[in-house]
């Protein structure tokens, strides 16, 4: 390169042009592919989304104007309207209907004549038939309008109407119509082209007008950069010209040396000399950044000298000494090397000068100098660097400050005897990591839950290697943590949140079935004062106003209490039906959720009335029942349940389980109902499965329910759980019993193995309807029950205690409840059933010490653990007890303990103390199952005294006394002495 290239604005140039390249072409492009973005992709996109929300809102407000329909068709049906006064008075009512921005967007009813029933603006076409009505094109709309719905039921059609209520101008329409079957009419509303192409101008307008302001900006910053950018080039030119040519005057005055002169820079050879490549016999090429401990002998005492005196030259100037230095063909050549200290760009290092004789000691002091270094750096990241003994035990030897700070060592802590694999937190991980070390000698990215020394948890990412002796055994293992704690809670919420979205997602079009809750009914004739205290009694929100007959006249919610009765200071006296709403808004059974909330938007109530298929009251949902719905749904995995065809796709929905129940559980949601969303994940996989067996096995012969026992029965099914199930059947005729019996061991044994196949283990004890033995008549259930109640101790019900929590899943519930009333009988005739059921619960006893610590036990080779679903044990137990006794329905173990302390059964007080420590333990257990499934680790119920947290042993502690005050009360009441608890 000649001088005039190598001058500052030559190479300016150069870098310029490339900085052109670089910089501010793709700039320019990716501006122009902005405005392409725009104009192509974006605003074509926007218009067809405008007009589909267009027509997606017609079709919601047809929708609207059908359901009105409904409703006085539904009156029709009670009688309460002639079919000419309900058409009278829908049609009323939909021709004062308007919307859109003015108020002039309009419905009208045609019959399927079609002749017009009623049209807002133009009443001169009502009652005439308009087969030949055309528009300006010579479409006939009418007839279009009823060919669209005679398949269909609805459909979208295209003309030219008037603008709204202005009939000297005929523009595009396309309007939306929906059938009403009942009365055979046909109900439409439309939305004006014009209108959308008029919002698609307003956006174009906007969209143009922000990208040139986009683009502007990046024009005034590509030409800020680049102003800057070749002052910035300019000022480099100019140094790389001055450093260039302070090398040169460097390398000359080297060259002309007579001495071999060796530049060292943290142990490698940073530049050598010709004089000393020839005494050594390399070329430049050899020697570039070749380690200096090649070129040192070390094999006497006097080797060993000369290299202890160069080690002294990375601090100050030693005085010369002798060396041997490695020739080319490995003979030593003896010089006399001058050490002098140097820092070059931040490197430290040596320049040794040859004088026939050298030394060694420069590949130390640079060594010495690194590892110097190394440490000083390693004290200043955040990464956590040791070093550590690798055998039975991993001790550390050396650890930064930020090993310490994830471990929660203080500094000052003496690190002897710290074992820093007995930190992970689980053993099978702990053992793995181990064997995988051993066997690969390094690992990296190996993620670990680490137990720091204040009790709390550190989640790190290791880098770990092993360094093994001359003879290839592991000596000494070193190694890098970094603490990803926050990483992986961040991890954690975005899951959780992705599971709320999705449960979203399905949430509207769910059926609002499971969020109907029982109608409270009053006679209209009866006083606000005594519905009042009804609605308190039943702890509802409205109560519903009904005649003598029955029929639905009104409805009373608190609203009208607190402004008809407080506010408008009515006599209490007074009959309810002075502050009753009416005509009550009301939906289908069948309804879905957004149904239900489109109708309490429309009527501006938060009520509704659910009736069934022959228009009486069957239930009533609110918007609050709606919104708590929201929350129990789990129709993300039960609607792909639902909607599976084979059991792998069964499988695959019940993976997304252990990461919903953690977003939910970490979302503080109440154990009922996360319990109630597992255990309806697992009814749904029973219902489907059942829905298989009888496709391919035929109708069943008789009525049956398929029964859920145990946890699954109680709806407190964990993540951790097996089958507990049995079969149901009306007593065939004896003609039909064998073959009956087939067919439901048949169908039983089917579901049964495919629930094994989706991860619902075989019970160990075999209680499955696959089981010929839970796969009974009624007749041969009521032996079976009637055994255990009179003749099984306290010993056999410990191991069938579980039959009494069946729980109808599929099939004809009325056969379970019958059942279930049949046993509350037999238990009431024979008393001595509940002595033995009390003393199979009095079995269980607290694992406190005698200073009330929680003891702990191992099984096996297994380390001592304390199992959460034992410590939880008691309280079901207890539940059962007293539910059998009192006769209550609810197998769940919170509601019976509710509705026993409801009638008084426990004191309110004890029923307080006892249910938050109950939830957070069950919230515990249910979390670390789902944590275990989502790090793909085996889920268990153990948790080991190192895994609590301060806060959650002093809940097992108070939950443990609670279980000892329950054993007295049951000692009391069953076995003999005072009442109450």
């Amino acid at each position: 390169m000649t001088a005039d290239e190598r001058s500052p604005d030559r190479l300016f140039l150069r870098r310029w042009a490339g900085f052109i390249v670089r910089i501010v072409l793709p700039a320019a492009l990716t501006g122009a592919l902005f405005v392409l973005a725009v104009f192509l992709v974006l605003i074509p996109s926007l218009e067809s989304q405008l007009l589909q929300g267009k027509k997606e809102t017609a079709q919601e407000l047809t929708r609207v104007a059908v359901s009105i329909l409904d409703e006085y068709y539904a009156e029709e049906q009670a009688g309460s309207l002639t079919r000419e006064e309900a058409q009278r008075e829908a049609a009323a009512r939909i021709e004062l209907l308007r919307y859109g921005e003015e108020g002039k967007d309009y419905f009208w009813i045609t019959d399927m004549g079609p002749t017009m029933v009623v049209h807002p603006y133009l009443p001169e076409l009502d009652g005439q038939d308009l087969s030949d009505y055309e528009d300006l094109r010579g479409t006939r709309m009418f007839v279009a309008f009823v060919e669209a719905v005679r398949e269909q039921d609805s459909g979208f059609v295209d003309y030219y109407w008037q603008w709204k209520d202005d009939p000297d101008r005929v523009v595009p329409k396309l309007s939306y119509v929906e059938a009403f079957r009942p009365w055979g009419w046909v109900v439409g509303t439309g939305i004006y082209i014009e209108d959308v192409q008029e919002e698609i101008s307003r956006v174009e307008r906007r969209l143009t007008l922000t990208s040139i302001g986009i683009a502007v900006l990046i024009a005034l910053l590509l030409f800020y950069g680049t102003r800057q950018s070749l002052k910035i080039e300019k000022r480099r030119a100019l140094a790389e010209q001055e450093l260039r040519e302070s090398h040169e005057k460097y390398l000359t005055l080297v060259e002309a040396a007579t001495e071999g002169i060796l530049m060292v820079l943290e142990g490698r050879c940073a530049y050598t000399n010709e004089p000393l490549l020839e005494m050594l016999g390399y070329t430049h090429e050899e020697l570039a950044d070749a380690d200096v401990a090649g070129l040192f002998l070390a094999e006497s005492d006097d080797d060993r000298e000369a290299l202890a005196a160069l080690a002294a030259a990375g601090d100050e100037e030693p005085p010369p000494f002798e060396a041997r230095l490695r020739g080319k063909g490995g003979d030593p050549v003896h010089v006399l090397l001058t050490a002098t200290p140097i820092t070059l760009a931040g490197k430290s290092g040596v320049i040794l000068i040859a004088r026939s004789l050298s030394g060694q000691k420069a590949m130390e002091a640079a060594l010495e100098e690194t590892r110097r270094r190394f440490s000083v750096m390693s004290d200043t990241i955040s990464l956590g660097v040791f070093r550590s003994t690798w055998g039975r035990k991993a001790t550390l030897l050396e650890a930064n400050r930020a090993l310490r700070d994830i471990l929660g060592l203080s500094p000052a802590a003496d690190l002897v005897g710290a074992d820093w694999l007995e930190r992970v937190i689980d053993d099978d991980e702990r053992e793995r990591l181990v064997a995988r070390l051993n066997e690969e000698k390094s690992v990296e990215g190996h993620q670990l839950g680490l137990r720091r020394d204040d009790g709390g948890r550190a989640d790190a990412s290791l880098f770990a290697m092993l360094v093994e002796d001359e003879s290839g055994r592991p000596q000494y293992c070193d190694g890098i943590l970094e603490d990803i704690t926050e990483r992986r809670r961040g991890e954690k919420e975005r899951e959780a949140l992705i599971a709320q979205l999705q449960t979203s997602l399905f949430f509207l079009r769910e059926p609002i079935t499971q969020a109907v809750g029982p109608a409270v009914t009053v006679d209209r004739s009866e006083p606000v004062s005594s519905a009042a205290a009804l609605m308190r009694k039943k702890r509802a929100g409205a109560v519903f106003v009904t005649d003598a007959d029955g029929a639905l006249l009104g409805i009373a919610t608190d609203h009208d209490f607190r402004d008809r009765v407080v506010g408008g200071d009515l006599d209490h006296a007074s009959p309810v039906r002075s502050i009753m709403t009416a005509p009550v808004a009301s939906v289908s059974t069948g309804a879905l959720v957004y149904e239900a909330l489109l109708r309490m938007q429309d009527a501006q109530v938060d009520h509704l009335a659910v009736l069934d298929e022959a228009g009486a009251l069957a239930g009533v949902v609110g918007l609050l029942d709606l919104v708590d719905y929201r929350r129990s749904s789990s129709v993300v995995i039960t609607d792909s349940i639902r909607r599976a065809s084979s059991v792998a796709d069964i499988a695959e929905a019940q993976e997304r389980l252990p990461g919903l129940v953690q977003a939910v559980v970490d979302s503080g949601a109440q154990v009922r109902y996360v319990n109630r969303l597992i255990s309806g994940v697992s009814d749904a996989t029973v219902r489907r499965l059942i829905a298989m067996g009888t496709h391919e096995l035929g109708p069943p012969p008789v009525r049956y329910a398929f029964l859920a026992l145990g946890s699954e029965g109680r709806e407190e099914q964990t993540l951790v759980t097996d089958q507990d199930n049995a079969l149901l059947f009306e007593d065939p005729g004896p003609e039909k019993a064998k073959e009956t019996a087939e067919y439901f061991l048949a169908l039983g044994t089917f579901v049964c193995d495919r629930l094994d196949r989706v991860g619902y283990a075989y019970c160990d004890g075999g209680v499955m309807a696959k089981n010929p033995r839970w796969n009974q008549p009624l007749s041969v259930w009521r032996e079976h029950f009637a055994d255990w109640i009179h003749n099984a101790d306290s010993q056999a019900l410990l191991e069938l205690n579980m039959l009494f929590d069946f729980r109808c899943v599929d099939g004809d519930e009325s056969l379970a409840r019958g059942l279930r009333a049949w046993v509350f009988d037999q238990m009431e005739a024979y008393q001595l059933f509940f002595v033995h059921f009390a003393k199979n619960v009095l079995l269980y006893k607290p694992p406190l010490g005698l200073f009330g610590n929680i003891q702990v036990a191992s099984s096996g080779d297994s380390p001592k653990a304390l199992s959460l679903k034992e410590a939880l044990l008691p309280v079901t137990n207890f539940s059962r007890l007293y539910a059998l006794k009192h006769r209550v329905d609810s197998t769940n173990t919170l509601d019976r303990l509710a509705e026993l302390r409801e009638r008084g059964v426990i004191r309110r007080e004890a029923f307080e103390e006892l249910m938050p420590d109950y939830e957070a333990l069950m919230r515990l257990r249910l979390r670390r199952q789902a944590v275990a499934l989502q790090e793909g680790r085996e889920p268990s119920n153990l948790i080991a005294p190192g895994e609590w947290t301060s806060a959650e042993e002093a809940k097992l502690k108070r939950l443990f006394s609670a279980t000892a005050d329950l054993r007295k009360k049951i000692s009391f009441d069953f076995l003999g002495g005072i009442e109450g608890f």
